[in-house]
């Protein structure tokens, strides 16, 4: 296996990188931050009176002596209520302006939306909405905005580690099965993609079997460390393949 030092050479190369996800991306964020020892910034636009550090989110990790910068960026899902691709891109565009960025210090993006999709939005205009973003990913590279694309596939879920689940209205649609259509959804749309700077990191994969690593011990989509360490390998491996 790369060792560490290989990954922050290569992870500077790449340098900044947004993670525009959900919170099962947040956790590799997080993870991968805490691996190469970052530190980590409070949000600058946080309301001035979230005095308690608990409540102040971290969205920003920085090495100046590493020269590597992670900054992560909520996403919701394509067909859920509020958050069409269009307010997703207008938020993207707008960290890439609060980045200010030196010439040539072009982010790559890491990008998952899905699992937002599978609990509250519509399964049949998925696939269409995901073509519409991965064409505004592409106007960002022509552009020049962004240096490069890697979209991690969904993640399975285990819905028989949640007891409460019946009773739960918010989950009752995460299932296996709305996983397995969004992830052939992607199969088809990322992986046709024409663009040598977009690849599809494969997540579903590596998950679909997991459910032996939750993060705790009724969380159904989200992994403990063994799990996330995998996936945020399998991610470093994919951004490395171009350094």
């Amino acid at each position: 296996h790369r060792d560490l030092e290989f990954y922050s050479h290569c992870l500077r190369a790449a340098s900044p990188i947004i993670f525009l996800t959900d919170s099962v991306g947040r956790y590799l964020y997080h993870y991968l931050a805490c691996a190469l020892d970052l530190e980590f910034s409070p949000d600058p636009f946080s309301p001035p009176n979230e005095t308690n550090s608990d409540s102040i989110r971290c969205n920003t990790a920085v090495s100046k002596s590493k020269g590597i910068r992670l900054q992560h960026v909520a996403a919701h899902g394509l067909t859920t209520p509020g958050f069409p691709p269009s307010v997703q891109s207008a938020v993207l565009r707008l960290e890439l302006d609060r980045l200010n960025l030196n010439k040539g210090s072009t982010p790559t993006l890491i990008i998952n939306p899905g699992l937002w999709d599978v609990a509250y939005g519509v399964m049949k205009r998925y696939e269409n909405e995901l073509g519409v973003m991965m064409r505004e990913m592409g106007r960002l590279l022509g552009e020049g905005k962004l240096n490069r694309v890697r979209f991690l596939g969904i993640t399975q879920v285990h819905p028989g580690l949640y007891e409460g689940l019946g009773a739960d209205v918010e989950k009752q649609y995460m299932t296996q099965t709305r996983v397995e259509m969004i992830a052939r959804s992607q199969s088809r749309v990322v992986l046709k993609s024409n663009s040598s700077a977009i690849r599809y990191v494969n997540l579903f994969d590596l998950s679909r079997t997991r459910g032996d690593d939750p993060l705790l011990p009724q969380d159904m989509r989200h992994y403990g460390p063994g799990v996330t360490r995998e996936m945020v390998r399998v991610l470093l491996d994919s951004i490395c393949q171009e350094n």
